[in-house]
């Protein structure tokens, strides 16, 4: 394995880095004030402080040059782009508003310049299709030419994990889903450029009670932090995955201030929630649990806003999570966010109670939300809801 160089354009300096993939360091660096006036403009600095970086760590050991982000933002302002794919996931009755949002249509980039887009929506009302899926992404990597990205790339087996871990499918148990984990959890790039992958993976260890796996994961990110001493979100990545696995709450309060993802910062308060709670202090829970909450929120994390919210009520905190907006008092239109969420689960054919478990809710406030949902509607039946619910559907898509 060789060395990539990734470079990161700004307003005043331009930076680059070469990365070792062998010893998974940083091993030379250069800064050099970013060529706004030079006759080839900023161009000019990215080949100079590659060129420095490239020189002393040996060109031949270069495998790979990578532009920053900001020269993805100049690409689409100028239209220099490819064919992108959207995929969109929705469930009944919701599944006409999700089309909606997800069906873009050739985005105009600038004059005479579009994104081509690729919408594809899929229903996951009854589970997710995922032959259908796989389906589709295979034909969009057929028909896509072949890109390769060395900070940031997409490992499949860390998407497929996630993804059974939501499906509630248990991870460890088996020689298949043990060795798709371990493909993981010794990814040394994957373990830096995931700020929260190792504490997920201690957890998930942890929760099946493989204390090898636990100790593994978290030797291997002591080792990395050992050798990455300058980049906080590594040394938070270590000290995040020893409180989970150790139930240290001064390391988990430390992830959770020098963590630089803000889902990753949530993530580590709720840790530290969960290690108070268990300790018994409930006044420092509640107070991890509402720091994670908020931020949470300003992610844009539902789910996870969700759970948390449950956890405070069972410390007897509750949380406004909505928004005031104008509404009509009668009809469809009238029924909250919340409602609606409510109504698309009855019309599923989930229970009351089911309801409250998918939703982080208790019963009685499922029952509060139908009591509520019915006057609006003036309705007395879970029948002519459903009715409702798919008539509004229909008619959204």
């Amino acid at each position: 394995m060789g060395v990539r160089i990734g470079v990161d354009v700004g307003g005043t300096f331009t930076k680059a880095v070469a990365y070792d993939l062998d010893t998974h360091t940083v091993i030379a660096q250069a800064v050099l004030p970013t060529t706004h006036t030079h006759a080839e403009g900023v161009a000019h600095g990215v080949v100079a402080a590659v060129h420095e970086v490239a020189e002393e760590v040996g060109p031949d050991r270069v495998d790979l040059v990578v532009h920053s982000t900001t020269q993805a933002v100049n690409a689409l302002l100028e239209g220099d782009v490819g064919q992108v794919g959207v995929i969109g996931l929705g469930r009944r009755p919701e599944i006409g508003k999700v089309r909606k949002r997800t069906a873009l249509d050739h985005v105009e980039l600038s004059p005479g310049k579009q994104l081509d887009t690729r919408p594809v929506m899929f229903d996951i009302t009854d589970g997710l299709p995922l032959d259908e899926i796989r389906a589709t992404l295979e034909r969009w990597r057929a028909e896509a030419p072949s890109a390769r990205l060395p900070f940031g790339t997409p490992h499949r087996q860390w998407a497929a994990i996630r993804l059974r871990d939501a499906q509630g499918t248990r991870l460890l148990g088996d020689a298949a889903s043990e060795a798709a984990f371990d493909l993981v959890a010794t990814d040394r790039c994957l373990l830096l450029e995931e700020p929260s992958a190792a504490a997920w993976l201690v957890r998930v260890a942890h929760r099946d009670g493989d204390q090898r796996r636990v100790r593994a994961v978290v030797r291997t990110m002591e080792d990395l932090a050992g050798t990455n001493r300058r980049y906080p979100s590594v040394v938070a990545a270590a000290a995040h995955a020893k409180g989970v696995a150790e139930q240290d709450l001064a390391c988990l309060e430390s992830a959770a201030t020098a963590h630089r993802s803000p889902w990753a910062r949530a993530s580590a308060a709720e840790d530290a929630a969960d290690v108070c709670a268990q300790r018994g202090d409930k006044g420092s829970a509640r107070s991890w649990f509402e720091r994670a909450a908020e931020a949470y929120s300003r992610c844009g994390a539902t789910r996870d806003g969700a759970r948390i919210r449950s956890r405070l009520r069972d410390l007897g905190v509750q949380l406004r999570h909505w928004s005031r907006q104008d509404r009509p008092v009668w009809g469809w239109d009238s029924l909250t966010e919340t409602e609606q969420a409510v109504t698309g689960l009855v019309a599923e054919g989930l229970s009351n109670q089911q309801v409250a478990t998918r939703m982080f809710l208790s019963r009685h406030t499922v029952d509060f939300h139908l009591r509520h949902i019915f006057r609006k509607l003036g309705i007395g039946s879970r029948v002519v809801l459903t009715r409702i619910a798919l008539a509004n559907e229909a008619a959204g898509s």
